[in-house]
């Protein structure tokens, strides 16, 4: 992400993927907006899991 010419490195809460990106290049954003959404990998897995039982 860049910012006034500065780059920020947005870093995932644990192991994930990216579920949704609710922003666009070049646009500006309002303070406090979700710009990203994650999706929990573990989730994923324990969801393949089960449908395989």
């Amino acid at each position: 992400m860049t910012a006034m010419k500065m780059e920020y490195i947005i870093r995932a809460p644990a192991h994930c993927k990216v579920a949704a990106v609710s922003c666009e290049p070049g646009k500006n954003v309002p303070k406090g907006k979700v710009l990203v959404k994650f999706a929990s990998l573990e989730q994923d897995e324990a969801q393949k899991v089960a449908q395989r039982a």
